[in-house]
């Protein structure tokens, strides 16, 4: 049991007959429990955190963050769920504190700063666990993804985010070009590097273009 986690009680060490845990929900309370209490799931997190947790996500089923879970526990562990070979089939799961608990979820994550926020993994090959989701923007988001990226230049390889690095262009830039196929559509890597207008859109007469970085789109 040492070094476990059972709901957000972190085990420190073993005393007796009792486990020293400390609440990685407030890392503040430590309780000495009983090992049935953490195995049943008896006791989940201390008491302040549970009542504040309790308070904090009362009237919020409603809520895109009530949403958010259910769709973050469905597609990680409902097989039948479409998005689940995605998540649950290559091994993503919800940390379980939370698959049972929207109050400690909420309490965790807190209300999204935006409205158009969703939930982000920060390390895309690991679950959906404390100190690896935030709220992220759309943006925020395929810049992440861009760190997964690989692109091959000249025998050199690198993430997409390491190339943005020595280019005038940004990441975010880069990654939307590799997507929308500027690398098999104009034959050349350096093409996705090319700061100006040129390579943007094939000119047409009469229509002035403008960069992908002043775009909307």
């Amino acid at each position: 049991m040492v070094g476990e986690a059972y709901g957000a009680w972190l085990v420190v060490e073993k005393r007796g007959k009792k486990y020293f845990c400390i609440c990685t929900s407030c890392n503040k309370t430590t309780r000495f429990l009983p090992g049935y209490n953490l195995s049943s799931g008896r006791s989940r997190m201390c008491k302040s955190c549970s009542t504040r947790a309790k308070r904090e996500a009362r009237g919020r089923s409603d809520s895109p963050e009530y949403k958010t879970w259910v769709h973050m526990n469905q597609r990680c562990h409902n097989p039948k769920n479409k998005d689940y070979e995605n998540y649950g089939g290559r091994g993503i799961t919800v940390f379980p504190l939370w698959r049972t608990s929207f109050e400690a979820f909420y309490m965790m994550l807190g209300q999204r700063p935006h409205i158009d926020d969703t939930i982000e993994r920060i390390d895309y090959n690991k679950g959906y666990v404390p100190g690896n989701v935030k709220w992220a923007s759309r943006q925020e988001q395929v810049l992440n993804k861009s760190d997964n990226v690989v692109l091959e230049i000249d025998g050199v390889t690198k993430t997409v985010s390491q190339w943005a690095e020595e280019s005038p262009v940004s990441g975010f830039t880069i990654y939307k070009r590799i997507k929308r196929g500027w690398l098999e559509k104009y034959g050349s890597h350096r093409t996705v590097f090319e700061p100006s207008s040129r390579a943007e859109v094939e000119p047409q007469q009469g229509v002035a273009t403008n960069s992908e970085e002043d775009s909307s789109g």
